[in-house]
């Protein structure tokens, strides 16, 4: 037994503990409520986090990677802050509506919205939302990232 705490000890201060999970800090579940697809960039704008594509860290993304919406679809947008930082974060959610369906095809009237995030602790989002172009974008805590939905 003795071992086995030791063995933990130094694992702990070696690993940081959230790496040793499989799932990211925060699942933001992402809802199109219409007919036309959207495309989703994330972004960090205060200290470091990664972006995953889904609910575990197999797939993170990369500065400036988006992530296509589909009409009437949900998705699983994971993140996850990085061990250095002291939690005091901001990081956005640009979503743009796809013109026909077309993941190329944008113009300066497409609906558009900015999610807004920051959070000074831990469970204690502040979302500001932006809209443009009659878009009606829409933020719900749920304690475990949000829900984030495009209409």
């Amino acid at each position: 037994m003795k071992k086995l705490i030791g063995c933990c000890i130094l694992l702990s201060n070696i690993v940081p503990l959230y790496a040793l999970n499989s799932a990211p800090h925060a699942l933001m579940q992402l809802n199109n409520n219409i007919d036309n697809s959207w495309v989703i960039t994330p972004a960090m704008i205060h200290e470091k986090g990664t972006f995953y594509k889904n609910a575990s860290m197999d797939s993170p993304m990369k500065p400036g990677d988006t992530l296509s919406l589909k009409a009437r679809k949900s998705e699983i947008l994971g993140w996850q802050y990085d061990n250095q930082d002291d939690f005091n974060v901001a990081y956005t959610l640009s979503a743009v509506m796809q013109q026909d369906g077309n993941k190329n095809q944008f113009s300066y009237s497409s609906p558009a919205c900015v999610f807004i995030v920051t959070a000074p602790h831990a469970a204690d989002p502040n979302v500001q939302i932006v809209n443009y172009n009659n878009a009606h974008c829409q933020y719900q805590d749920n304690g475990q990232g949000g829900i984030f939905t495009m209409e």
